[in-house]
């Protein structure tokens, strides 16, 4: 384009948008190189053609980046076969209990202890709900009785993340914005059951965890734009995209997968949980119960529970059942 003509939509543009002082000083700097304009046309037809130049060349180059997105054309009989309907029905969740209190002030993260892979888990081996806490603490709760029973201090900052080994479920994680990570032995007396300890960072130390569907074949990433995107695993090609998970760009994203691979449960609005049916690639329910945010997601494919802790100092715990009703969305008010 010539350089003049460039100059001239600029010139529009300021006019266009009442910049008086900017346009005369733009003028006088142009030494009268530019032709006149017709301001009449400006008047009738506000929003300019540098403005409409600008968006149509935005357009182009978003419509060529999508062009060029690995999205799955068509699907195998495999993304079939994930994506097909669970068998049962519709996912719905209904709230059990509610444990309050656990923590001083924001719960930062939960993780559910697994059972024992091998089979022998005993009825006097407890299964511990791990629980993070703005309060320095890792505390673990009695799954069965709900109460808590040992109060980990070895963190001089708030807990980010707790994980349990799933091949050695007595053994756990827990990181930190003290900058450290520490091995935890759950099945040890709260006084020594910080089995290991690392100080190698210089910054918060947060878990970040890509999660792979049960089956393993596929990979869920929740942006920080309202969208759920489902990859292939191994490959940028994407097999399912969901929208109206509503995110922050300043939250923290958090859902899980239920054990069938078929439903997911992701927070939306910071407080609220969201039921994604993958077949349909759509909201089925959203619970509320939270009255903050709600930093994480566990759920335990023993019992058919999810858990949610929040900010308000508490862990809601939820029953997954599924009907055959493909009714209306509910929503569970508290």
């Amino acid at each position: 384009m010539d350089p003049n003509r460039v100059l001239g939509l600029v010139q529009q543009f300021l006019f266009e948008r009442g910049l008086h002082q900017t346009l005369a000083a733009f003028e006088e700097e142009t030494g009268g190189l530019l032709d006149a304009y017709d301001q009449d046309m400006a008047r009738t037809q506000p929003g300019g053609q540098l403005v409409e130049m600008l968006n149509t060349a935005l357009q182009a180059r978003v419509e060529a980046g999508l062009a060029e997105m690995a999205i799955a054309r068509s699907l195998s009989p495999a993304d079939a076969a994930f994506l097909a309907p669970h068998p049962a029905g519709v996912p719905g969740i209904s709230l059990l209990r509610n444990l309050a209190g656990l923590h001083g002030n924001n719960i930062l993260c939960v993780a559910v202890q697994p059972p024992v892979p091998d089979g022998s888990q005993t009825p006097d081996q407890p299964r511990y709900l791990a629980t993070g806490g703005a309060d320095q603490q890792v505390i673990l709760t009695n799954l069965a009785t709900g109460l808590p029973e040992k109060y980990l201090h070895h963190h001089r900052a708030g807990v980010l993340s707790v994980v349990f080994n799933p091949r050695r479920p007595d053994l756990l994680i827990s990181t930190s914005m003290d900058a450290t990570h520490h091995l935890i032995d759950a099945s040890a007396d709260m006084f020594s059951a910080v089995a290991q300890s690392w100080a190698d960072h210089k910054k918060f130390l947060v878990r970040a965890a890509f999660k792979f569907s049960p089956c393993g074949g596929y990979l869920g990433v929740l942006t920080d734009r309202s969208r759920l995107i489902i990859f292939r695993a191994h490959s940028a090609e994407q097999v399912a995209n969901i929208y109206g998970i509503d995110t922050d760009p300043l939250g923290m994203p958090s859902y899980v997968w239920h054990p069938s691979g078929k439903v997911l449960f992701a927070v939306t609005n910071d407080r609220n949980i969201a039921c994604v049916i993958l077949a349909t690639q759509s909201i089925c329910q959203i619970a509320r119960h939270h009255r903050n945010v709600v930093r994480g997601l566990a759920f335990d494919a023993t019992t058919e529970r999810l858990y949610a802790c929040s900010y308000d100092n508490s862990v809601s715990e939820w029953g997954v059942t599924f009907t055959s009703n493909a009714a209306s969305p509910t929503v569970h008010l508290s």
